[in-house]
C-alpha cells in the first residue's frame, strides 16, 4: 500500500491529473510503475508497439529517429513534468522514436490499456491531452519554419532561444545558466546539422562573448548580447 500511496502523490505532481479526485486516480495507480533509467539506458525503440506512456518525474529523456545511414536526429528532449509519447491513445501505434536517457532518470510508466479505459472514463484528461499535442504541433510548427525558411547561423542563434526558454536559469549577473548539458552531436542534431559546423557557430559566438561554457560543458548565454544580436538580424 505504501508504494501505492507514493505512486498517487507522484501522479498528482502532473498537470494532466491535478483536477482529479484521490479516488480516481488511486483506479490508474495500480496500473503503474516506477522506473528508473541510468544514462544511455533505452526506455523503448522505435517501431516496437507501445505498451507504457512515461510521465518523468527527473531527469532527460532525448527521443531521437535514426536514418538508413545511422545518422541520429533528435525530435524532442523531454524533461522533469512532461509526459511521452503523444500518440497511442486513440488508435494502436507504435512508437515514434527512441528513448534514451541522457542521465539518470525517473518516471512513472503507465500501461497503455489501462490508460486509454482511464481516458475514456475521465474526459477532462482528453481535453488535457489535445491541448498537449496542439502546443506540439505548434512547437514543430515553428522549428519546421525556421529550418525552411532561416540561414543555419539564425538557426542556431533560434536554438540558443529555445534552449534559453526551457533550461535557462538566470544567475546574479548578466549571464544565463543552460541548466541541462548537451553535446555539439545533440545541438547539431536538434536543427539537422553537423557536429562540425555547429562547433564552427558556436566558437564564432563565444569569440563574440554571446555565450561560453562552464568546467562542466554547459552553455552559458549572456542575455543582453544575445538580445542585441537578436536586434541585428531582425534588421
Amino acid at each position: 500500500m505504501a508504494a501505492t500511496a507514493d505512486i498517487l502523490n507522484q501522479l498528482k505532481g502532473f498537470q494532466i491529473f491535478k483536477d482529479l479526485h484521490s479516488y480516481q486516480l488511486e483506479e490508474i495507480s495500480i496500473d503503474t510503475q516506477c522506473k528508473t533509467f541510468t544514462r544511455k539506458m533505452q526506455l523503448f525503440a522505435q517501431f516496437e508497439p507501445i505498451e507504457h506512456i512515461y510521465f518523468l518525474l527527473e531527469g532527460q529523456v532525448k527521443l531521437y529517429r535514426m536514418d538508413h545511414r545511422g545518422n541520429e536526429q533528435i525530435v524532442n528532449i523531454a524533461c522533469e513534468g512532461e509526459m511521452f509519447p503523444h500518440i497511442g491513445f486513440f488508435r494502436p501505434q507504435t512508437y515514434p522514436a527512441y528513448a534514451e536517457a541522457m542521465k539518470t532518470t525517473a518516471a512513472l510508466a503507465i500501461s497503455l490499456q489501462p490508460f486509454k479505459r482511464f481516458i475514456n472514463k475521465n474526459p477532462i484528461i482528453s481535453e488535457k491531452l489535445i491541448n498537449i499535442m496542439e502546443d506540439k504541433m505548434i512547437d514543430l510548427q515553428s522549428r519546421l519554419e525556421e529550418k525552411m525558411l532561416y540561414p543555419l547561423c539564425e538557426q542556431v542563434i533560434l536554438l540558443l532561444i529555445r534552449l534559453r526558454d526551457q533550461y535557462g536559469h538566470e544567475l546574479n549577473n548578466d549571464w544565463i545558466l543552460i541548466q541541462n548539458h548537451f553535446s555539439n552531436r545533440e545541438l547539431a542534431s536538434l536543427i539537422g546539422s553537423t557536429r562540425e559546423t555547429i562547433n564552427r557557430y558556436l566558437n564564432d559566438l563565444r569569440k563574440q562573448g554571446v555565450i561560453k561554457f562552464t568546467a562542466e560543458g554547459n552553455i552559458l548565454i549572456h542575455k543582453i548580447k544575445l538580445s542585441r544580436l537578436i536586434e541585428f538580424h531582425e534588421r
